[in-house]
């Protein structure tokens, strides 16, 4: 079992005469009882913490593996290849979709956008979902499992856009296209107030940078939004910058070379690429979620703070030991509980007078 893959052309194994791959299983062996530990520490600390906000043992896992093996090793590449991040988020395009739910491909003008709609439905509610991905990539395929996931527990027909990332499209293209998408969205005849904006990570910022857009040129907002580990502010100023530091798989060079990459000299503090700096009165009820050890987890904390300065409606979940847009892991149960709460806060804020229907799809192959 190779629980950590030793690089190819490494020199581990395969060279000591009489014990050939002594060294390779030696590292495997290593690897294996370094899980074990920390499945056997995780377990020690969820005994002695029996609190209802404590981490799983998966989450305990998860972090103690980020903090103790990933950051150490990944702290001393200087290696930024963007298209290996890219092929790699690209592959939860092959993560098995939920029972019950379709896919159709559509676009909303210019923008390439995908239908996901559950068998159950109510009627009229819909879902605007805008992905993640640091503005430099993450797309349609990357994120269906997810949007599929949310479809199907909200029973909305869910829209999902594959908008343009930077380097090759800096700011204001993500921003453009995700409200050419919004618009399109309610000039097709969609009743705003029946409408959810979600996004998470660089999304759950389009989120916000859209409605403000929205309501610069009059148009009406949606119902409620949801903003997952969001990036809110751009000039990074904020505690958990330090204080996580090395506690989440996000690094602040990434963040960094995001800035250069997506805003490419325009002006960090910009209200609408860091809405910590935004007038936010009128925007509909929010609900933030991030993690506890997040490096982005004053971005979440300072918008929240924000906002209700404005006069909007937050609710603010901060899930201890939890890292960057954990609700998107669904094998950990944060993630579960996270996604049931953001059903009742769509439940309380969306009327449902006709009821769940049953609704049957011509499934078409968005590959």
């Amino acid at each position: 079992m190779q629980v950590f893959p030793v690089p190819s052309g490494s020199d581990f194994g395969g060279r000591i005469p009489g014990g050939r791959h002594l060294k390779r299983r030696r590292l495997q062996v290593a690897s294996l009882l370094l899980a074990a530990t920390a499945m056997v520490l995780g377990w020690r600390l969820q005994r002695r913490r029996q609190r209802e906000d404590a981490p799983s043992l998966v989450g305990q896992v998860i972090t103690f593996w980020v903090r103790v093996v990933f950051r150490p090793f990944s702290d001393r590449s200087l290696q930024f290849d963007l298209e290996r991040l890219r092929r790699g988020i690209d592959r939860g395009r092959f993560i098995r979709l939920p029972s019950g739910v379709t896919v159709n491909a559509a676009s909303a003008g210019e923008v390439q956008v995908e239908w996901l709609m559950p068998d159950r439905q109510m009627a009229g509610r819909q879902l605007l979902y805008l992905h993640g991905g640091g503005f430099m990539m993450g797309g349609l395929g990357s994120h269906r499992h997810w949007v599929a996931s949310l479809a199907r527990a909200f029973h909305a027909k869910a829209l999902h856009l594959e908008y343009r990332v930077a380097p090759e499209h800096p700011y204001p293209a993500s921003l453009e296209d995700c409200l050419a998408s919004y618009r399109w969205l309610l000039e097709s005849g969609v009743d705003p107030q029946q409408l959810i904006l979600a996004g998470e990570s660089a999304g759950g910022g389009l989120v916000i940078s859209t409605m403000l857009r929205a309501r610069q040129e009059g148009l009406a907002l949606p119902r409620a939004a949801i903003c997952i580990s969001g990036v809110f502010d751009f000039t990074f100023s904020g505690p958990s910058h330090s204080r996580n530091s090395h506690s989440d798989y996000v690094e602040a060079r990434g963040l960094h070379r995001m800035e250069q990459h997506y805003l490419a000299g325009h002006d960090p503090r910009d209200p609408m690429v860091s809405s910590i700096f935004a007038d936010l009165i009128g925007l509909p009820p929010l609900y933030l979620v991030a993690g506890g050890a997040e490096l982005l987890l004053s971005d979440t904390e300072l918008l929240a703070e924000r906002a209700r300065e404005c006069g909007v409606d937050v609710t603010l979940r901060v899930i201890p030991g939890m890292l960057h847009a954990f609700p998107v892991m669904l094998f950990l149960p944060e993630a579960r509980r996270v996604r049931r709460e953001m059903k009742v806060f769509v439940e309380e804020h969306l009327a449902a007078p006709c009821g769940v229907q049953k609704i049957h799809h011509a499934a078409i192959d968005p590959r």
